[in-house]
C-alpha cells in the first residue's frame, strides 16, 4: 500500500536580504557629448549639432588618436574634462572617446561631477565645488569649478564642506556650467549606500 502524498507545500522560508556591495564614488568632473571629432595642430574640435568647441589634447591622447583615427563621419561618444575661470569654462580637455551608432544622436553637453561644496552665492546664482585628488587617481592637485544654478537648484545643495553629486549641462554660447540638480552623498571614500555612481567612460 502506497503512502498518501502530502497536498500542502511547506511555507517558503524568507530569504535573507543580501548586503549591499560597497562602491567607490571618486571626485570627478566631466562633460559627455555625442559628436564629431577633428584633430588639428593646435588641439582638436568637437562638433555637436550646430555647436563646435575647441579642445586641449594631451600628447598621449594625440598619439592614440593618430594611431587609430576614427573616420571623419564617425559619431563618437566623447568625455571632456573642464576647468573654469571667472565663472566661465576656460579649458576643455579631451578625455576618452568611443564610436557609437549614428542613429538619433543626443544633442547637448551633459555635465556631471562629484565634489565638495566650497561656497554659494545666492544673489549671483552660482556655486563653487572643489574636485579633490583621489587616493588611486592620476590627478595630483585639487581644483575648483564655478557652476551656475537657479535659486531652486541652489536649495538642493548640502551644507558647505559637504560632498555631493551634481548634474547639469555645459552651454557653449555662454561658456557656463549650469547645475540642474544635486544630491548629497559620500565622495572619495567607500560607501554602502547605493546613491550615485560615476559615469561610464
Amino acid at each position: 500500500m502506497t503512502k498518501p502524498q502530502p497536498t500542502d507545500t511547506p511555507a517558503e522560508q524568507p530569504q535573507a536580504q543580501k548586503p549591499r556591495k560597497p562602491f567607490f564614488l571618486p571626485f570627478f568632473a566631466s562633460i559627455h557629448a555625442q559628436g564629431f571629432l577633428q584633430l588639428s595642430e593646435e588641439g582638436a574640435t568637437l562638433t555637436v549639432g550646430d555647436k563646435t568647441v575647441a579642445l586641449l589634447v594631451s600628447a598621449g591622447r594625440r598619439q592614440a588618436f593618430e594611431m587609430a583615427p576614427p573616420a571623419a563621419d564617425q559619431l563618437l561618444q566623447v568625455e571632456l574634462w573642464p576647468r573654469t575661470d571667472g565663472g566661465r569654462v576656460s579649458l576643455l580637455e579631451l578625455g576618452k572617446y568611443k564610436p557609437i551608432s549614428s542613429e538619433a544622436p543626443k544633442l547637448g553637453f551633459h555635465f556631471i561631477a562629484a565634489g565638495r561644496l566650497i561656497s554659494v552665492d545666492s544673489e549671483e546664482g552660482y556655486l563653487e565645488v572643489n574636485i579633490e585628488p583621489n587616493d588611486k587617481g592620476v590627478m595630483q592637485e585639487a581644483f575648483a569649478l564655478q557652476v551656475w544654478a537657479s535659486l531652486d537648484a541652489l536649495k538642493t545643495l548640502p551644507r558647505k564642506s559637504k560632498t555631493f553629486r551634481l548634474e547639469g549641462e555645459y552651454r557653449p554660447q555662454s561658456q557656463r556650467l549650469v547645475m540642474k540638480n544635486a544630491k548629497m552623498c559620500a565622495v572619495g571614500k567607500v560607501s554602502r549606500a547605493v546613491s550615485a555612481t560615476a559615469p561610464e567612460s
